[in-house]
């Protein structure tokens, strides 16, 4: 396996708007060098749900649940036949966690344990990486065969730092060395790689090789029931391109010199922004924030060294002397280099005193708006991805930022390149995406994605989806791209408040699937903010959307709204659910994910409470709680409510005799609208909540008596008539 370095412009995320692709160029070219890789099509699609009870005789997991106990479930890869997600009550498996070493060491003892349920042998199975969260560790394996590795052929075990297993999976493949014709090439390197250079214009000397490696390619041939897996050892090239320019994995067959399976990696994209000294915050739409702190700016004061500015653009750098010193500023930040794609860069120079506070002032008279604004939308993110993960050093170098562009994919666009951002000028028909911030957020999103993965990135839509997703964190605005053409600021190209249903509304589109993902985060989002504060809403899903991708690498968006779940369970349990799971659940729902089913021991019995007639009166909740785990916790029952829709409230509850317990609501005024739920967990950390999606559904009643005026169950006719005579509407007439 090789790596190169990283290119400086390798274009990656393009901005698609509306119904015009700018895409790899030309565009006609581009469509004929894919080559699909045979069988694959309708990749999201491949994994059925299997949740059958662990303690089934015909269940893959009745050893499990007999050599562990607890209650399991599981979801089948159904191309590989093997078991791609298993969760459940978890085990303790191992001691205490303190390093990546113990986790690979603990995951490598439960793999051996269960070889049969991750249907490779233990020896094929090899540690690639270990991902860690708060807490957490997650331990993935590749597949390799004869010390070859099996495209897309992996595992994983997730475990908490108290050596707790509470989920696993696997999608080796099977039958491989049976199938397969052999893992010593019949061409050698340079002979497969003069086949990959065909076709795209490969010119030696110029364009370059980023990637190589040996592999064993799963295809499928064949149709219906007569599909079936076949595998080929082929070579693996990354290959650049400057004219026509390109990015291709190719895999070329080792044996025949066929090429299998071609792809660009260029990823399509679009987007809006704004930024400034004078900033245009949040894009130019918003128009001017003047004085915009301009953070993490580096200043050089000759003779004394580099100066580096706070959050608020303050900088201090010591000096022991007295006179005064040269200063010079460019956009330029430890992890951002903004400069035009022609011309001169802007900068500053000026003559700083020790003791006597410097002013540098950007505006329009000495630079760009689109420099200004990039600057501080992109350290800004930068900043926002540190607090949320300090660990993640993936974009921790000087990143090219290239605004101004009018080459290639220009008017109208931006783009990642593996290694920098792009943006384009504007022109009478589009926005200089430069200056907007959601365009800016969006492409530093896939370079969030690309070093988060590298170097096996996901498919367009996980790539797409999540730029949205960040771009939201940042904006909260769902709609992307206000303002890309021109001066309509109302409304974008894309919008993360969608009913788009996973996978009928699929269409093959990264931007146009990528919303299911990023409507399946907005959706959670808001279930969260009609919770809970601001503040906790906005932690608890940013917390869960990295540290899901981030321990398990999602290839699918369904896989990733799974590993959203697992980034937010907090006890090594996905039986009990998760802390925020019914919130999770509305956004998967809605847009047609599954969510990791449920089956506690905890038990809620309680009649709804209707009225409560005496608002003098406090008003007692009683419910009947068990667990067939162990003790009820009573320290830990809770009735949480709300009175006309104000921040949520709770009391204790307390046993009266047997399985019965009472909280109770304070007396509210006549009048008052009181919602509520019940919380409840046992001496396991088992829990429950009644109703069973609370927090977004709650019980609720009317304080005070009142008085029947009319009332018509519709049942017997009282003389309505249904639709004026001028009414010509087709759909909601009222029928008895």
């Amino acid at each position: 396996m090789h790596r190169k370095r990283k290119l400086p412009l390798l274009l990656l995320a393009l901005l698609v708007a509306g119904g015009t692709a700018f895409a790899f160029v030309p565009v006609p070219d581009g469509n004929r060098l894919e080559v699909a890789r045979p069988g694959w099509e309708d990749e999201g699609l491949w994994i059925e749900a299997g949740f059958d009870n662990a303690m089934s005789k015909v269940s893959p997991l009745s050893a499990l649940a007999e050599r562990y106990g607890g209650e399991w479930r599981y979801d089948r890869n159904r191309v590989t036949g093997s078991l791609h997600h298993v969760y459940g009550s978890g085990v303790d498996f191992a001691g205490a966690i303190h390093a990546d070493a113990d986790a690979e060491r603990a995951a490598r003892d439960f793999v051996a344990e269960n070889a049969r349920l991750f249907g490779a042998a233990t020896e094929d199975l090899r540690v690639s990486r270990v991902q860690t969260a708060p807490g957490k560790y997650a331990v993935h394996f590749d597949q390799f065969v004869d010390g070859v590795r099996v495209f897309g052929g992996n595992a994983h075990v997730v475990l908490t730092d108290a050596g707790r297993i509470f989920a696993f999976g696997s999608d080796a493949y099977p039958r491989v060395k049976e199938l397969l014709p052999g893992t010593t090439p019949a061409l050698s390197e340079a002979e497969a790689l003069a086949e990959a250079k065909n076709e795209i214009d490969f010119l030696d000397g110029r364009d370059e090789i980023t990637y190589q490696e040996l592999v064993i390619l799963p295809t499928r041939e064949g149709a219906g029931e007569e599909l079936a897996l076949t595998y080929h050892l082929a070579y693996r090239f990354d290959l650049f391109t400057w004219d026509p320019r390109g990015h291709w994995e190719t895999y070329v067959d080792a044996h025949t010199g066929e090429i299998l399976w071609r792809r660009s990696l260029i990823f399509p994209l679009d987007f809006t922004g704004h930024a400034r000294g004078d900033v245009e915050w949040e894009g130019y739409c918003d128009g001017y924030t003047y004085d915009f702190p301009m953070e993490q700016m580096q200043l050089t004061i000759s003779g004394v060294g580099i100066a580096t500015t706070d959050i608020d653009g303050d900088f201090t750098l010591s000096y022991g002397g007295t006179d005064s010193k040269s200063i010079t500023a460019r956009f330029q930040s430890a992890f951002l280099h903004t400069h035009r794609y022609t011309g001169t860069d802007a900068v500053l120079t000026g003559t700083i005193t020790p003791g006597t506070p410097y002013t540098i002032d950007w505006s329009n008279s000495n630079s760009l708006d689109s420099e200004r604004d990039t600057y501080a939308f992109l350290n800004r993110e930068h900043r926002w991805l540190k607090a949320l993960d300090p660990t993640f050093t993936g974009l921790d170098y000087a990143m090219p930022d290239t605004v101004e562009r009018t080459d290639g994919y220009c008017p109208g666009n931006a783009w990642y390149d593996y290694y920098g951002v792009n943006f384009c000028v504007g022109s009478i028909d589009y926005a200089n995406t430069g200056r907007m911030g959601d365009v800016a957020y969006h492409e530093y999103g896939h370079g969030i994605t690309h070093e988060l993965y590298n170097p096996y990135d996901p498919p367009s839509s996980v790539h797409e989806g999540n730029s949205d997703i960040a771009s939201l964190f940042l904006t909260r605005e769902p709609r992307l791209g206000l303002g890309f053409y021109l001066d309509n600021c109302t409304s974008g190209i894309r919008n993360a408040d969608n009913s788009l249903i996973y996978p009928d509304d699929l269409t093959g589109s990264g931007h146009t699937d990528g919303q299911m993902l990023s409507g399946f985060i907005y959706d959670s989002w808001q279930a969260l903010l009609g919770a809970y504060s601001q503040t906790y809403a906005d932690s608890v899903v940013e917390y869960a959307w990295w540290f899901g991708r981030k321990l398990g690498l999602p290839q699918s968006m369904p896989d990733q709204v799974y590993w959203t779940f697992v980034g937010d369970d907090d006890d090594g349990n996905l039986d009990n659910g998760t802390p925020h799971h019914a919130m999770f659940c509305v956004g998967a729902t809605n847009h047609g994910f599954d969510c990791p089913e449920i089956l506690s021991p905890v038990a809620i019995a309680h009649t709804p409470i209707t009225e409560h007639t005496t608002a003098a009166d406090p008003i007692p909740v009683t419910a009947t709680i068990t667990s067939g785990a162990g003790d009820i916790e009573e320290s830990a029952l809770r009735v949480y409510y709300k009175v006309d829709g104000g921040s949520l409230l709770n009391v204790g509850m307390a046993g009266g005799g047997g399985d019965v317990y009472t909280g109770t609501i304070p007396a509210q005024s006549a009048g008052a609208f009181v919602q509520y739920y019940l919380y409840a967990e046992d001496e396991y950390a088992n829990s429950a909540v009644s109703p069973s999606n609370a927090p977004v559904d709650l019980y609720g009643f009317y304080v005070g008596e009142f008085t029947l005026v009319f009332e018509d169950d519709f049942e017997t006719d009282k003389g309505w008539t249904v639709g004026d005579a001028g009414d010509d509407a087709t759909t909601g007439i009222w029928e008895r």
